[in-house]
């Protein structure tokens, strides 16, 4: 058996989320099955961003893999608790006792930070690492990453509140003939959304050809774009959520009546803090056209913040409702009626699971859980509909 016994990093409060310019408080917790010599115990806060992909290029003997990258740093600050540059009682020691061993830690994180985000071709990304620096030996570390969550209030974006509607059609052709044209429309009545609200999707299709439409369906978009150094960007689009509809039958006309499509826990729109990451969002609304032929396809941008917009009603939010998440800085607290403010604001999980957060130097000797879900702000309203007030 090992000296360490265990290694971690602890939040004050459990607290797994935080926003600019907050005081991380919190302890290092280490548990030793006998004295260790160590020159100093340090922890280390670190925030950036990273942007890495590779394309091939060429042909023949002349191919090859070209690789693009970005970085940008936030913060990183490096905090000795015991031993050398510790500045303590501990200043002069040169081991650590057997048992519970328990350093207490304080960082002020900078006033502006982007959100977490972990995308497949890059992230960005808050953590906590704690170092036994330890004398002709390898050292040992532990690591506990945690969530930014910006503050993006829906009620200072005057376009948030402003309606949202796209059109097109096509027509179907057969040899020589064409058919009738196939056209539709999506509107919503507002751009803006938290994680949590239902964005009310309505739809007209009018199939004016001779063959049915087998199905429409909408669907939210994210959009990533990434930017390297070297000038190159890369744009991923993921499906986040998606709503089936009918079809609509040979000269015959649907629509979409306040369809309910709810938005999962996802980070927010732009990242104003951050040059080589933006996120951005779409609805996309589709007309299924059968035997190979192009869908029917229009987008409307949708914008994800994590303050809810002012005035939509009725939530039908039960009396002792409390909320689990602190509000968020610069909040604007409703003095409305219960019936007529948003949900008590949590935190979920981004709703596409964790990440593995293992960097190339973090070595054999980690401690500590290397999956890492950021979390966001998120609104649980109830499934009735609601509109404007």
């Amino acid at each position: 058996m090992g000296k360490v016994k265990s290694f971690h990093i602890a939040f004050n409060g459990d607290k797994s989320v935080f926003v600019a310019g907050e005081i991380i408080t919190g302890n290092i917790i280490l548990q030793l099955n006998e004295s260790m010599k160590a020159r100093a115990l340090r922890i280390k806060f670190h925030g950036k961003a990273h942007v890495h992909w590779s394309e091939q290029r060429g042909s023949g003997k002349n191919r090859r893999r070209v690789h693009y990258n970005a970085n940008e740093d936030y913060f990183h600050n490096v905090v000795s608790v015991h031993g050398k540059e510790s500045g303590g009682m501990s200043e002069n020691a040169e081991s650590i006792p057997a048992g519970q061993n328990i350093f207490p830690f304080q960082f002020q994180l900078p006033a502006e930070l982007p959100s977490s985000f972990e995308g497949r071709h890059g992230y960005i990304r808050y953590y906590a690492k704690a170092t036994i620096d330890k004398p002709w030996k390898f050292d040992h570390n532990t690591k506990k990453a945690f969530t930014i969550l910006d503050n993006v209030d829906l009620n200072q974006d005057p376009d948030a509140r402003l309606p949202v509607t796209a059109n097109d059609s096509k027509t179907l052709c057969c040899l020589c003939c064409a058919s009738g044209p196939i056209q539709a429309e999506v509107h919503l009545d507002r751009a803006g959304y938290v994680p949590g609200e239902f964005i009310m999707v309505n739809a007209n299709v009018e199939n004016g050809s001779d063959t049915n439409m087998p199905g429409t369906k909408a669907t939210l978009y994210q959009h990533v774009v990434y930017r390297a150094r070297q000038g190159k960007t890369k744009t991923l689009s993921n499906s986040i959520t998606a709503l089936d509809g009918p079809g609509c039958g040979k000269r015959q006309t649907i629509q979409w009546n306040n369809e309910r499509l709810q938005i999962p826990a996802i980070p927010p729109s732009l990242q104003k803090y951050c040059s080589i990451i933006v996120i951005r969002y779409s609805l996309q609304f589709m007309v299924v056209v059968p035997g190979g032929s192009i869908n029917l396809r229009m987008e409307v941008p949708v914008k994800i913040g994590s303050v809810p917009l002012q005035g939509l009603t009725p939530f039908n939010i039960p009396p002792h409702a409390e909320p689990t998440a602190p509000p968020l800085p610069n909040q604007v607290q409703s003095s409305a009626p219960p019936s007529t403010i948003a949900p008590p604001p949590t935190y979920a999980q981004v709703y596409n699971g964790a990440t593995d957060i293992k960097d190339t130097d973090d070595g054999d000797y980690m401690m500590g859980d290397s999956a890492f879900a950021p979390q966001y702000a998120y609104y649980d309203w109830n499934q009735s509909a609601f509109s404007y007030s």
